[in-house]
C-alpha cells in the first residue's frame, strides 16, 4: 500500500453542524481492503471498509458488525440497511482532522479517524514499537487525540504521563514514561458556550460528547454496567486493612455475608479479587 497525503484550504466537508473545514486527504493506493456495500431501503447506498465506523443510537459501530434489518443514524433521522453485499476496494480515502471527527456520506453519520487513540490497536501497538527506539536516544514526539479507550496504546502512554513521582516515592516533573500529560477543554475556546455544548451532546450522545469534548477515558464498548457509570464511580477509603483485605464495614456475628471470587489465570497477567458482599444488602464490606 502507498499513502499519500493531499492538504485542504479551498473546500469544507458537510457535517451535522453544517459546511465545515477539514485539513486534507490521506490516499492509499493498492490498499485492496475487504469492505462492503451497504444499501438502504430507500436505495441510497455506502461503500466502506470494514474497519470503517458510522453510528446507531449515537454510538460508534464497526461496518463488520453491521446486519441485515439493522439501522443508522442519519441527519434526517434513521436509514435501514436492505441489503450488506462484500467487496473490495483498491484504493481508499480518509478525510483528515474534520470537526468532531462525524461527516455526513449520503446523510448518513460517518466517523472519521486521525487521532492516535483511534488507530487499530495493533498498528497502534507497532508504530509506538517501531518509534520507541529513536525516543530513547533523543528523540521528541507529541501525540494528540481524544480518548476512544481506558486500555488502548494512547491510554497507556496518557496514564503514564500522569504517574508523576519516581520508584521511591518522590515527585517528579514528568511522567515515569517521559511524557508530560496536558489536556484542553471544550471550556476554553471562546466561541463555545453551554448552548453549542447542549447541541453537540444531541447530535452526539452523552457518552461520545464526554470522550470527545470532555477527553474522559469512557471506554467504547458494550459493558453490563454503563461506560458514564462506571467513569462517575468513586472509591471509598477502607476503614482499616487485614494483610490485602481492604475493610469497608466490620462484619456482625448476625449477618449473612456472600464471599465472591474471580480467580486469576496464574500467568502474571493479572490478579484474583474477592469480593465480601451482605447477603441482606447486596453491601460490600471488603475486598
Amino acid at each position: 500500500m502507498h499513502q499519500t497525503f493531499a492538504s485542504n484550504s479551498e473546500y469544507e466537508i458537510l457535517t451535522p453542524n453544517g459546511w465545515e473545514d477539514f485539513q486534507g486527504i490521506i490516499f492509499n493506493a493498492d490498499a485492496n481492503k475487504e469492505s462492503t456495500r451497504i444499501i438502504f431501503e430507500d436505495q441510497t447506498e455506502i461503500i466502506a471498509t470494514l474497519d470503517h465506523r458510522f453510528f446507531r443510537d449515537r454510538t460508534e459501530v464497526r461496518v463488520a458488525d453491521l446486519k441485515i434489518g439493522d439501522y443508522l443514524d442519519c441527519q434526517s433521522g434513521t436509514k435501514i440497511i436492505q441489503d450488506l453485499i462484500p467487496t473490495m476496494l483498491e484504493d481508499t480515502y480518509e478525510i483528515y482532522n474534520a470537526t468532531n471527527h462525524v461527516i455526513l456520506a449520503n446523510d448518513v453519520l460517518s466517523h472519521q479517524c486521525d487521532e492516535f487513540a483511534f488507530v487499530r490497536p495493533t498498528i497502534a501497538r507497532e508504530f509506538w514499537t517501531s518509534i520507541t527506539p529513536t525516543l530513547s536516544t533523543g528523540g521528541k514526539a507529541i501525540i494528540t487525540s481524544t480518548p476512544n479507550s481506558d486500555e488502548d496504546q494512547f491510554a497507556l502512554i496518557w496514564k503514564g504521563a500522569n504517574r508523576l513521582e519516581d520508584d521511591y516515592g518522590n515527585p517528579t516533573d514528568i511522567g515515569i514514561n517521559g511524557f508530560r500529560a496536558f489536556r484542553s477543554y471544550w471550556q476554553e475556546h471562546p466561541d463555545r458556550d453551554e448552548t453549542w455544548a447542549s447541541q453537540q451532546r444531541a447530535i452526539l450522545g452523552e457518552d461520545r460528547f464526554r470522550r470527545e469534548m470532555m477527553c474522559e477515558f469512557i471506554i467504547n464498548d458494550e459493558t453490563l454496567i454503563a461506560p458514564t457509570k462506571l467513569i462517575d464511580l468513586q472509591s471509598t477509603n477502607p476503614i482499616y486493612k487485614t494483610g490485602q483485605v481492604r475493610w469497608f464495614r466490620a462484619p456482625q456475628p448476625d449477618r449473612i455475608y456472600v464471599v465472591s471470587l474471580d480467580p486469576s489465570l496464574g500467568t502474571g497477567g493479572d490478579p484474583a479479587a474477592i469480593e465480601v458482599l451482605e447477603a441482606n444488602s447486596t453491601e460490600q464490606i471488603a475486598e
